[in-house]
């Protein structure tokens, strides 16, 4: 509403949609495109615990695709922390998660990631006096 900030009374609010996840969200991020006057453009990333990330928009209540990252000695799905959309190419994101920054490109719907940067170069790996990465969670890109 135009007089949302400037009404003396208070104006119910009603969502374009709602979006029910069936298990905790760990981070989301829009598209930087985001705008309501273009409702092809309103798009955002959800990340689930044990789900792949989810790319949603308010006007759809379904879910638009999704992008597995899966652990490579568990299998398991791996929530990211923090992702955040390309400012360059807004058709690329990147998710981070314990010792890894994943590229993906959203065209690909159930596709994996296009690259994976690991922030160290092994579970195992033990540098004495080295300079060995950065070990931890990626919690913010």
């Amino acid at each position: 509403p135009p007089d949302l900030l400037t009404s003396s009374t208070p104006i119910h609010l009603t969502p374009y949609t709602t979006h029910r996840c069936p298990e905790p969200v760990y981070t989301t991020t829009i598209h930087p495109s985001y705008t309501l006057a273009n409702p092809a453009s309103t798009l955002y990333l959800a990340s689930l615990r044990s789900l792949p990330i989810r790319l949603l928009s308010p006007f759809s209540p379904s879910i638009l695709s999704s992008y597995p990252l899966i652990s490579k000695t568990t299998e398991a799905y791996t929530a990211p922390h923090s992702l955040l959309f390309s400012t360059h190419d807004p058709n690329t994101f990147f998710a981070g998660s314990a010792n890894l920054i994943a590229v993906f490109d959203i065209n690909r719907n159930g596709e994996g990631p296009v690259e994976r940067m690991p922030t160290i170069p092994s579970k195992r790996c033990r540098t004495v006096g080295g300079v060995g990465g950065v070990k931890g969670i990626v919690s913010a890109l």
